[in-house]
């Protein structure tokens, strides 16, 4: 497993900071979200009793994947401390694809909860974003992080910040090769 810190977008040092421990499999790539710091400070989406796919998740604390191809193609992935998730395809930059999106796309979310860290463990099959992507055999990973603290602020993680502003679909910031 390779480790990546992730950096916070503003100027100011947060009092939170998240990692993501990364394995890639032959068809899966197994990601560990880490948000270290007072969770008390954090605002937590509550566990759902049914978790399903929900749009919005990024308005609050949730952790974030991007895996493109060559052409610009990318799926987005937001996983929710709730164990709800969304899945975005698009064909290029924040531009939405027409194409059938087949949801399963990972498998094994799960959620840890302590004091002073929240983990959130998913697992995604390779080989069905491949196919979704074009077969294309090099894809590229971004990863990244909203928080919510419990004031209402948010702050934004991620790899690399590519512009002058958050915005975690810039090919920029995909910075981890899948092959």
């Amino acid at each position: 497993m390779n480790s990546y810190p992730l950096i916070p977008f503003a100027i100011s040092s947060p009092h939170h900071s998240v990692s993501v421990g990364v394995t890639n499999h032959p068809n899966s790539l197994s990601l560990e979200y880490a948000l270290i710091g007072p969770i008390s400070e954090i605002e937590v989406p509550k566990l759902s009793s049914r978790p399903m796919r929900k749009v919005g998740l990024y308005q609050t604390t949730c952790f974030e994947a991007f895996i493109g191809n060559d052409k610009g193609e990318y799926l987005e992935w937001n996983f929710s401390p709730s164990q709800d998730w969304c899945v975005f395809d698009f064909e290029s930059y924040r531009v939405s694809s027409k194409r059938e999106l087949n949801e399963n796309f990972f498998h094994d979310l799960k959620v840890h909860f302590g004091t002073s860290d929240l983990k959130l463990d998913v697992s995604l099959k390779l080989d069905e974003i491949r196919k979704t992507l074009g077969g294309s055999e090099t894809l590229k990973l971004g990863l990244s992080a909203v928080v919510e603290t419990v004031d209402g602020t948010l702050q934004y993680f991620s790899l690399k910040h590519a512009t002058d502003k958050p915005d975690f679909h810039r090919s920029g910031s995909f910075l981890i090769d899948l092959v």
